[in-house]
């Protein structure tokens, strides 16, 4: 962990974790993408420095991908946000 901290102090990005998917969260996908991307040059980094995670390691194609998802997810993201917020469960106006 100290180490891919030390690296996003390298690389100027702020350090963070990454963010696992979690079944039961609805949002959860969009989540540990969009942490995945903003890290991702540490993440390339991390995984250079330490060869045990070669296989790991992701194309810019893959890296695209990722960032295409996140794109497809973003309106089921505000979707999920906004039933977070209702006090009754349904997606119906309020009246």
């Amino acid at each position: 962990m100290e180490q891919f901290r030390a690296i996003c102090v390298v690389v100027g990005i702020k350090p963070l974790k990454l963010i696992m998917h979690v079944p039961t969260h609805w949002n959860s996908v969009f989540k540990m993408l969009g942490r995945a991307l903003f890290l991702h040059k540490a993440v390339d980094a991390f995984i250079a420095q330490n060869k045990q995670f070669k296989k790991f390691a992701m194309s810019k194609s893959e890296w695209d991908q990722a960032e295409f998802i996140l794109n497809i997810l973003l309106p089921f993201n505000a979707c999920s946000n906004r039933l977070e917020q209702l006090t009754c469960v349904g997606m119906n106006q309020s009246y």
